[in-house]
């Protein structure tokens, strides 16, 4: 099974404006402790994750359930290739400056 599940975790206050961040540029990295890494950057989402967003805000799907709507949580892709775990893992990704997110499975 692919992308089966996502980890969201609670929201947090970020030091300055997040409007700041070059939210196109930003380099993603997952770690998988004591095996497999990877890594990619934000621009490989459609040239930037503001297009598949602005895509999918305009799109029939959307419409069909009343559009995008604030507090949604939205998908646009990943930066790296899947990482097959095959047993229970400890998994980081980050996105610096933004703090990394860590989760146990198992």
């Amino acid at each position: 099974m692919y992308h089966a599940a996502a980890v969201i975790g609670a929201s947090i206050d970020f030091p300055g404006d997040w409007r700041s961040l070059e939210i196109g540029a930003l380099r993603g990295r997952i770690s998988v402790e004591g095996g497999a890494s990877d890594e990619g950057v934000t621009s490989d989402l459609l040239g930037h994750p503001l297009n598949g967003l602005a895509w999918l805000a305009g799109s029939p799907l959307a419409a069909a359930f009343g559009g995008l709507k604030a507090g949604q949580v939205v998908m646009l892709g990943s930066v790296t290739p899947p990482v097959w775990l095959e047993g229970p893992a400890r998994v980081t990704v980050s996105f610096p400056p933004l703090p990394p997110v860590t989760v146990t499975l198992g």
